[in-house]
């Protein structure tokens, strides 16, 4: 008797004790209680939760263990267990704990919400969301859940359910700056940007100091293509914390689009400076350095990269375009072979790499990649270009005509491809044609002396003289040291012309002369056929006599005069004047820059 009455005043001192916060005293007066009786349940449970107030939370667990041992049905304490092991991040154990205590009592919410709180910390998000649902069937009214149950929902890219479930959260509690952010997040992984601005301003009304905040909004207003603003939203979250790497890296982007890529390098270089192994810094940095023709500082920097990711076929790709720009052909084929066999189904590697086999003379393996490219991305008319340029090398004229068309039809503007066709045409000897696209390609760029050249070229063969003088000469007024154009009309201004061009082309007179003589000639021609005395054909007759005198004579002399041109050796016919063997520059498909920032993280509720 007189000992359970010892024990019941030493647990009552402990209890007293723990009810004023005296978490040490009470700790000392459970434990004389156990020394009496270590049987005593209640007495471990509360021990226990001193600890935890005392934070030694793997002491806690193993008192928790002892009540268990002694209690196992205890629902309240496998609640608390799992709490202790939860903060000790033992979040595996404290599943299984909270299992236990909701096998002992399922309905309760707050058991629920935590065991989903510790699912989410061991990513099994799937698991957790589920969790989510118990609690809230059970608690609907918990923001906090609705918040959690919402990023497990983004994390499994259900991104409007996540929106739904932080609208629920945000019905409840208006001013959880957290939901607003998390909401912002999912809203732009709907493309739904300018909604997430909003929703990313309503948190900030909130919190105005969360750098992750002013970070992911910059992110929205970046995919809205308002660089500027999203500039300014990422120097916000970088005057509140200049270690935020994500900011500096997206800061960099945003630069980029800007074309001010010498401030989109030293964003870059920030962010590397806080993280060198920050691979997407180091390959954006590439590209804000080859935009400013910094080629081997890109090769430098996209190499950096694809120490970190080898796998990343933009790298590779972007790191072709700078080999190219270095005129490193081989190198860059190299490149491009990596990016394809990453990603066989990317139209400019194709293109590009089709450009760098043109380089080194593999033209049909050009061919070969440029038509590829053509397949995958049909619409892009930079490919036809290209595989029109191989084709005009290869003397696939007719193949390349049709390319060239196809080109046309969607850039009539380009005047190199109406010389091009003009080109082709001239070797097709529809010269008609040619002479038709090589006035477009003055019209369309009236500067450009081999144009004008070109155009002189097909007038010669036309033998329109006068009008291919005017073209070379203005080919020299564009061009003084254009020899081929000079050459070319010192040719045409030197030669004498043909018996035709000397009577009908060259002289008004002399075509009024020679249209005369030949009408004459005509006439004299078929005179006799009507007056003569020699019967030809029923009652067409001929007067021989007569026909010297009025029909042979004339009819001689007037074809000497014709004649006379040739006889003297006047007129010769004029050599064709080439055109130019140009080689047309490939059409390189642009570097790839960055299309989506990097996203600051969500914000999770901590259990309670």
């Amino acid at each position: 008797m007189v000992v359970a009455t010892k024990r019941r005043k030493l647990s009552q001192n402990g209890d007293r004790l723990f009810s004023e916060s005296k978490w040490e005293p009470a700790i000392e007066a459970y434990d004389k209680t156990l020394s009496v009786n270590p049987k005593d349940a209640a007495a471990w449970k509360n021990r226990a939760s001193a600890l935890v107030h005392l934070q030694r939370y793997e002491e806690a667990v193993e008192s928790y263990d002892k009540a268990l041992a002694l209690d196992p049905d205890d629902a309240a304490t496998w609640y608390n267990r799992a709490s202790a092991l939860d903060e000790l991040k033992k979040c595996a154990e404290a599943v299984d704990s909270y299992d236990r205590a909701l096998a002992l009592d399922p309905n309760d919410a707050q058991a629920w919400n935590n065991r989903a709180n510790a699912l989410y910390t061991l990513k099994r998000y799937l698991e957790a969301a589920e969790s989510y649902d118990r609690a809230l069937s059970l608690d609907p009214n918990n923001a906090s859940a609705w918040n959690n149950r919402g990023n497990c929902l983004y994390i499994l890219k259900g991104y409007q359910k996540a929106v739904d479930s932080y609208d629920q959260a945000l019905k409840i509690d208006a001013g959880n700056a957290g939901a607003w952010h998390n909401r912002g997040n999912a809203l732009a992984r709907l493309e739904q940007y300018q909604k997430a601005v909003e929703s990313y301003d309503m948190a900030l009304a909130l919190q105005p100091e969360n750098a992750s905040t002013w970070c992911n909004r910059g992110n929205a207003l970046y995919m809205m293509r308002r660089d500027q603003d999203a500039v300014d939203s990422y120097d916000e979250a970088l005057a509140l914390d200049a270690t935020m790497v994500a900011a500096w890296n997206n800061r960099g982007n945003a630069l980029v689009q800007l074309e001010r890529y010498q401030d989109a390098v030293e964003s870059y270089n920030e962010a590397l400076a806080l993280d060198p192994n920050y691979g997407d810094a180091w390959n954006e940095c590439g590209t804000a350095l080859a935009y400013l023709g910094r080629y081997e500082e890109a090769v430098q920097s996209y190499d950096r990269a694809l120490l970190l990711n080898p796998n990343n076929a933009s790298t590779w790709y972007n790191r072709g375009n700078a080999l190219f720009n270095l005129e490193r052909y081989q190198e860059a084929l190299e490149s491009y072979d990596k990016a394809k066999a990453i990603d066989v189904n990317q139209a400019d590697t194709w293109n590009n790499r089709g450009a760098a086999l043109n380089n080194l003379g593999s033209l049909e393996d050009a061919l070969i990649s440029y038509e590829r490219a053509a397949a995958l991305d049909p619409d892009n008319p930079s490919y036809q270009f290209n595989i029109a340029s191989v084709q005009f090398t290869l003397a696939q004229d007719r193949n390349s005509l049709t390319a060239i068309d196809s080109y046309l039809k969607a850039r009539p503007m380009d005047a190199n491809a109406w010389d091009m066709k003009g080109c082709l045409l001239l070797r097709l000897r529809d010269y008609q044609g040619a002479l038709t696209a090589f006035e477009r390609a003055c019209a369309v760029s009236p500067a450009n002396a081999v144009y004008h050249y070109h155009t002189g070229v097909v007038l010669q063969r036309l033998r329109r003289k006068s009008e291919a003088v005017r073209h070379l000469r203005l080919a020299l007024q564009q061009d003084e040291d254009f020899q081929e154009a000079a050459e070319a009309l010192q040719q045409i201004e030197s030669e004498k012309p043909t018996w035709w061009d000397w009577w009908f082309q060259d002289s008004w007179a002399r075509r009024v002369v020679g249209i005369g003589l030949s009408t004459l000639l005509l006439a004299y021609m078929i005179m006799p056929l009507f007056g003569g005395q020699v019967v030809i054909a029923g009652d067409l007759t001929l007067n021989v006599g007569q026909s010297i005198q009025y029909y042979i004579l004339p009819v001689f002399l007037i074809a000497l005069v014709l004649l006379l041109p040739s006889i003297l050796k006047w007129g010769r016919r004029p050599a064709e004047i080439d055109p130019l063997p140009a080689k047309q520059e490939p059409q390189l498909a642009p570097i790839s820059t960055p299309t989506e920032p990097s996203e600051e993280g969500h914000t999770q509720s901590k259990p309670d």
